[in-house]
């Protein structure tokens, strides 16, 4: 009978197997952690500028998401204090309702602030606002008012302009008036003076019930000569 040689008796897996466990599970815990975070999706507002952040494949860290020209970054103004609609989405739908409120709120804040300088901003804004898929027609409406808003504003930078070349042209008219201009008879100059007195009166009048605007226009090419008051009329 042979004799039984016990180094060649296979050696039990167990040890290396159990060895190997808690490398498994840490591996699985890993691969797990990360799977969640990389689907893991938020609005941030950080460094003054508010986007959608998207984690990265592991078990923490995340990167800025930008699937599209609607998820590019938006800088908020120093001066604005907002509360915005900032957190964790659900899904990717959700960020974009979240980031497109987001801009809403700024731009309404920069109209609140009247400031002619913020038009071009706010022109930017709704742009960037109507180029989120997901946001229906029903959910489109402050976009038309804030458009709607703007185009207050202009038209309120217009009458300022007007009333500012209006009064520098009475102000020239009544020096004429005193040099006298040969070919033009004072009547008129008075004509001309008294429609544009009535005009300046009818903005002036209606004025004081419209928004205001700031800055306050000045004269161009005579900012430095004072304005005579009206003459009463």
């Amino acid at each position: 009978m042979a004799e039984l040689d016990l180094n060649e008796v296979p050696k039990s897996w167990l040890p290396y197997a159990v060895m190997a466990l808690p490398l498994l599970v840490l591996l699985g815990l890993v691969l797990g952690f990360s799977i969640h975070n990389s689907e893991r999706l938020a609005l941030t507002v950080e460094n003054g500028q508010v986007f959608v952040e998207k984690g990265i494949f592991f078990p923490w860290g995340s990167s800025t998401y930008t699937p599209h020209a609607a998820f590019e970054a938006v800088t908020i103004p120093d001066e604005l204090e907002l509360e915005l609609p900032t957190g964790e989405c659900e899904q990717l739908v959700d960020c974009e309702r979240r980031f497109y409120h987001a801009i809403l709120a700024i731009a309404a804040a920069l109209l609140e602030r009247r400031a002619p300088k913020d038009l071009e901003r706010l022109r930017e804004l709704l742009v960037r606002a109507q180029l989120f898929p997901s946001i229906g027609l029903g959910e489109r409406a402050p976009i038309e008012d804030l458009t709607g808003a703007i185009h207050y504003i202009e038209a309120l930078m217009l009458l300022d302009e007007v009333q500012v070349q209006l009064e520098l042209s009475r102000k020239k008219l009544l020096r004429s008036r005193i040099s006298g201009v040969a070919g033009i008879d004072t009547l008129t100059l008075d004509a001309l003076i008294d429609m544009i007195e009535k005009q300046l009166t009818a903005i002036q009048s209606i004025r004081p019930s419209l928004t205001p605007l700031s800055p306050a226009p000045t004269t161009p090419n005579d900012a430095a000569e004072p304005v005579e008051p009206l003459d009463p009329i």
